[in-house]
């Protein structure tokens, strides 16, 4: 899938709501718990068990993005063919790191 995310201290999220949540393991072997809103399934969040001190966020779930650009591309071994990467930024076939 081809999302805007960001990551940041998971100390410093405030959530409201409740959410329902999957746990998969990641191509890396490490699991990945996403959560969801339990009514409608829209995507909200990712915690990572390689890094538990992280949350990411997915940037469709604020009510403003204005103040967020794009740092770099990731996952572009499987990015579609649409998906906009001109060389401007850092780009990754997989998870850096």
């Amino acid at each position: 899938a081809y999302a805007s995310l960001f990551a940041v201290p998971t100390d410093t999220l405030a959530l409201e709501g409740d959410l329902a949540s999957y746990t998969v393991q990641a191509d890396s072997g490490n699991d990945v718990t996403r959560k969801f809103c339990p009514v409608c399934g829209s995507p909200v969040l990712s915690k990572l068990a390689a890094n538990p001190g992280i949350t990411v966020v997915k940037a469709a779930t604020l009510d403003d993005t204005a103040a967020l650009a794009p740092q770099m591309h990731i996952w572009t071994a499987s990015s579609p063919p649409w998906a906009e990467t001109s060389g401007k930024l850092p780009s990754f076939e997989k998870h850096p790191g």
